[in-house]
């Protein structure tokens, strides 16, 4: 029983140090200082990379949330590009109070979504810091636990010794 319960002592130790050398080993975006467009597979992230996406989607969803946003008009063509960009803000100029219509509520929506999933996030954060603080208080716990039932085990031995010498 004794050995099952140091087994898992180990164990949790083990678990312990390695997410501790897992936060202080710097991503690979950190390390070359850009970020690095790939397909996102979230599950294969450890806990500093999951962070680091949450933020960086999140930015991204607040940048976008504001699809009423005038972007500025440009065209690519050297020759005929200024007569491209005049028909495109007469066109802007003639649909933008339609398409303000339109978009309005989109707009509020995505404020009010963009809201919701920062109040999400800072909130499984504080439950993630809890749930940390939790571990290492049951790991300090089981530790002292082991401590308490070595002397506990210590003090039997030395009271049985004590009793056969009296008796």
């Amino acid at each position: 029983m004794e050995k099952k319960e140091d087994i898992k002592l180990t164990i949790q130790k083990l678990k312990f140090k390695l997410s501790e050398e897992k936060n202080t080993i710097d991503t690979i975006d950190t390390l070359i200082h850009q970020r690095i467009d790939r397909d996102v597979d979230l599950w294969e992230y450890n806990d500093s990379e999951l962070d680091k996406e949450i933020w960086n989607r999140f930015f991204l969803l607040k940048e976008y949330s504001d699809c009423l946003s005038k972007e500025k008009i440009v065209s690519q063509r050297k020759k005929i590009g200024w007569i491209i960009v005049l028909i495109k803000k007469i066109f802007r100029k003639i649909t933008t109070p339609y398409s303000q219509l339109l978009l309005d509520r989109q707009k509020r929506f995505n404020q009010e979504l963009t809201i919701f999933l920062l109040a999400s996030i800072l909130r499984l954060q504080m439950i993630h810091k809890r749930l940390a603080e939790l571990e290492t208080t049951t790991y300090e716990s089981i530790k002292n636990q082991k401590e308490f039932q070595d002397e506990l085990t210590s003090l039997k031995k030395s009271v049985l010794i004590q009793l056969k010498k009296t008796y």
